[in-house]
């Protein structure tokens, strides 16, 4: 899809500036989750293609920051019909007042009317009713903002894998259609926990040589936008370094680089990376969550966004999207884990720390 497609407002004449900030309106259409899904999808691939518009999408995020601290609780049912029996009871506990005392507060406010010299003021049943209206637009409103800056941390997140994607495909063109790969001890273990006869080796290295060796220049596409435990990494020097120094700097997990690996040419649909794998989150295994749950990095285990070798970002609400809908979390007929376990199949998709 061209600019002029995703633009449909505008044609070749357009200028330059007209464009940019047509490209701006559609940050804000989907904040308010007015896009469509092709248009969804352009804006990903603007957000792929213009950093200045990448960085504006950023401080609009920051802007909403707020909003992830605040967690809304769906209203009841019954809100609504509950004010509107404050109001039905209010009417009828109304003192009763003499119809020659109405007729004189009547003939004061005529007076008043006129020369508005009294002003107005709410009485308890208006209140009442300005409270209903409020009550009722929340109700609208609050659900609806909430779900918009989930699906704009998406779109985030998903345009952050495509960055690294594209790492992925420079580091293969220049490695013979090999995966980027750190230093791998056979036998090793990439869970931190269990036996320590066996030595560590940790596969984020796989994903930091991208960052090491100048694949992808910002460390910060490594860091979810909905991961509130994220912290993008802050350093000068990367290449200083063999891995990520906090596993809070990467919210990603990838596929185990210890089993039998594909090559980029053969695999275009293996998923290799995607949102953190819930079974391994904290650094070891638990097998209190199950197989078939959703990633923690988005809210409520909504789902996850995956990159696959052939260069595609799909959202997806459950992690069985490998081959003939193999299980991204685990290998198949593996139930417990101690970080020794690895895939017996360049086809089994197995995304990991």
């Amino acid at each position: 899809m061209t600019d002029q497609d995703y633009n449909s407002g505008g044609g070749a004449g357009r200028e330059s500036g007209d464009f940019e900030r047509s490209l701006v309106d559609r940050l804000l259409d989907e904040e308010l989750d007015q896009l469509s899904p092709v248009e969804r999808e352009a804006l990903i691939e603007a957000l792929r293609r213009r950093p200045k518009l990448a960085a504006t999408h950023g401080k609009l995020q920051r802007l909403l920051e707020p909003l992830d601290q605040w967690s809304a609780p769906s209203p009841p049912t019954y809100l609504i019909d509950k004010i509107l029996d404050r109001i039905v009871a209010a009417d009828v506990n109304a003192p009763v007042v003499r119809e020659s005392t109405l007729l004189h507060i009547s003939q004061m406010e005529a007076e008043d009317h006129a020369d508005y010299s009294r002003g107005s003021s709410f009485t308890f049943r208006d209140l009442l009713a300005v409270a209903a209206v409020l009550a009722f637009f929340a109700l609208l409103i609050v659900p609806g903002i909430s779900e918009a800056r989930s699906r704009a941390q998406q779109v985030a997140c998903a345009s952050n894998l495509g960055s690294i994607g594209r790492g992925v495909h420079a580091y293969s063109q220049m490695n013979r259609g090999q995966l980027p790969q750190g230093r791998m001890i056979s036998g090793g273990r990439w869970l931190k926990g269990g036996s320590v006869r066996i030595p560590f080796t940790s596969n984020g290295e796989n994903r930091y040589v991208l960052l090491r060796f100048g694949y992808i220049a910002n460390p910060k596409v490594f860091v979810c936008p909905s991961d509130r435990n994220a912290q993008s990494l802050e350093i000068a020097n990367p290449q200083a370094m063999q891995d990520f120094p906090d596993p809070r700097n990467c919210s990603y997990d990838s596929l185990n680089m210890g089993g039998p690996l594909p090559r980029m040419d053969d695999a275009a649909n293996l998923p290799y990376m995607a949102d953190a794998n819930p079974l391994f989150e904290g650094g070891q295994f638990n097998d209190a969550v199950s197989v078939s749950a959703n990633s923690g990095n988005h809210a409520g285990g909504r789902g996850q966004n995956v990159w696959r070798l052939g260069g595609q970002v799909a959202w997806t609400v459950t992690p069985n999207v490998g081959y003939d809908g193999d299980n991204i979390w685990q290998i198949q007929g593996v139930l417990k884990y101690d970080g020794t376990e690895v895939q017996s199949s360049p086809r089994d998709a197995f995304l990991v720390p």
